[in-house]
């Protein structure tokens, strides 16, 4: 099993001539295996704590532990790319290539050596495992609806096996059918070993989780 545990963390931002806390000595733990809610209000800090949690932003008071060991220790960028990876609101896929080459991109970036076979099973399988057919695979991401482009988005996670998925918003562009399958996605994936943890405004997605923590006036509870 893999953790990651929050410890004291604080985190300021510059307003003006001030400084705002948005998040106040907080504590937490997430450990694979589960799916994970973060549901607070616009503004509560949530994108900032799965910033900090994805090492995207830098710790400044406190820390956040990786099997036990600080990732400011491990290195942001060794963390990133070996331990967790990130699913953006905007999706972040390239627009000219195809759902295949999206996923592919992610693959040789994780530096993944595989056959030419072995790799076009692995990203057909991923993609399929998604709902993205053989046919979908091969367009352009552009020319895919805002549901097939979110689970291209996690299909390109997947391909590298890394342990904890994050997510920023993922249902929000997205109608309720198509909620309802990225859910779904999810629970799988946490049965399946994955830690997985999403920031969200929706009800249902954080009532579909094994756990929520909620975020209010700098605290996690």
């Amino acid at each position: 099993m893999n953790k990651i545990e929050v410890v004291n963390l604080f985190h300021f931002y510059q307003d003006g001539m001030q400084m705002k806390k948005v998040l106040d000595n907080v504590s937490c733990s997430f450990e694979s295996g589960k799916f994970y809610s973060i549901l607070g209000q616009s503004g509560s800090g949530k994108t900032t704590l799965l910033s900090l949690l994805s090492g995207l932003d830098t710790i400044e008071e406190g820390d956040i532990l990786y099997n036990g060991e600080s990732i400011k220790k491990i290195g942001y960028n060794k963390y990133r790319n070996s331990y967790v990876n990130i699913i953006f609101q905007s999706y972040n896929l390239i627009p000219y290539m195809t759902a295949y080459e999206n996923v592919e991109v992610a693959l040789d970036i994780a530096g993944i050596k595989l056959s030419k076979e072995d790799k076009k099973e692995k990203i057909l399988s991923t993609l399929n495992e998604l709902g993205i057919d053989n046919s979908a695979a091969f367009r352009t991401v552009l020319k895919l609806s805002g549901g097939e482009q979110q689970r291209v988005a996690i299909a390109r996670c997947l391909v590298t096996d890394i342990p904890f998925i994050m997510a920023d918003e993922p249902t929000g562009n997205l109608d309720e059918d198509n909620e309802k399958k990225i859910i779904d996605i999810f629970k799988k994936l946490a049965k399946k070993g994955k830690g997985v943890i999403v920031v969200t405004h929706s009800r249902e997605l954080a009532e579909s989780s094994d756990k929520i923590y909620h975020i209010k006036g700098g605290g996690v509870y």
